[in-house]
């Protein structure tokens, strides 16, 4: 404290004291008068050191950051719904677009499958009770041809294997038919059921 206080008594400048408080000041006689003043105008009056910090105090800057860390988590928590549904759409477009990149049809042999448009009545139905004894029950002979119609959608093999016999799927009547040989390009309007009469080929078996 003695160097500071010899420096300033040489430059005429104010002297400061032990004391935060008060301080000394020069008088025109060279006579120092003592005069107290509050700490908050002397730490008005002091010089601010490189490098400190004058913003606001470190409580405060806490109170900032912990303000914006819960505005950033709770604007996160409010996207994450919706991040959870558009995950749920994409995954289940992947899974759709995966099953029918991975589905394998039935494989048929065409050639063959028109040779076997040409078979009898007999012949096809032997060929249903042979490979496919669960449809031979569905089978109706309408006039010449054989009709199968399925209660509800059958496996894609059971597809399969009728359209290899030479069956093909009548959209208009929701059955598969199979001509037997007698080819007709021009439809009449009439049932053919009522025109040519039917029959289940089970229940000619059974009788």
């Amino acid at each position: 404290m003695f160097f500071p206080l010899v420096l300033s008594l040489l430059h005429g400048g104010p002297v400061f004291s032990p004391s935060p408080a008060r301080f000394l000041i020069r008088g025109p006689k060279g006579g120092a008068l003592r005069r107290f003043l509050p700490p908050a105008a002397l730490m008005r009056g002091l010089p601010t050191v490189k490098g400190e910090k004058t913003g606001p105090s470190s409580r405060a800057q806490k109170n900032i950051m912990k303000t914006k860390s819960n505005k950033s988590q709770s604007s996160e928590l409010k996207s994450r719904p919706e991040q959870l549904s558009t995950d749920k759409n994409t995954a289940a477009q992947t899974e759709a677009a995966a099953k029918k990149e991975t589905r394998i049809l039935p494989y048929v042999n065409f050639q063959q499958r028109d040779e076997n448009r040409a078979l009898s009545t007999d012949s096809v139905l032997d060929l249903v009770r042979k490979w496919l004894p669960e449809v031979y029950g569905l089978a109706e002979v309408v006039g010449k041809w054989v009709w199968v119609a399925f209660p509800e959608q059958p496996a894609e093999t059971v597809r399969g294997q009728l359209s290899q016999f030479g069956f093909h799927w009548n959209n208009s009547r929701k059955c598969w038919q199979h001509p037997c040989g007698q080819f007709r390009t021009e439809g009449s309007g009439e049932d053919p059921r009522q025109r040519y009469g039917s029959r289940f080929a089970a229940d000619q078996v059974a009788a």
